[in-house]
């Protein structure tokens, strides 16, 4: 990759991490709920067809899923549905 397309990439993920951000803040206060404790979260992670999709390491982080408690189970599926894909 080119200098500027890192720059331009790095960026694109410093926007997307700003729109997760209430996502993140929500989806911590839910977890904190006794009755959520055996939940499973699936985030479908579309429109993976796009240059500019976040993966799906990229998606955790942003959402913060790893500092969710131990028992909630989460999965982030990539999928594309232009193509049926995921």
């Amino acid at each position: 990759m080119m200098e500027h397309e890192v720059r331009a990439k790095r960026a694109e993920m410093l926007a997307a991490r700003a729109c997760f951000n209430p996502c993140a803040r929500y989806l911590m206060r839910a977890a904190a709920f006794q009755h959520m404790k055996s939940a499973c979260l699936l985030v479908y992670a579309n429109k993976q067809d796009l240059k500019s999709a976040l993966s799906s390491a990229e998606i955790s982080d942003a959402l913060a899923l790893t500092s969710l408690r131990k028992t909630i189970q989460w999965h982030i599926q990539p999928c594309c549905a232009l193509t049926g894909e995921g």
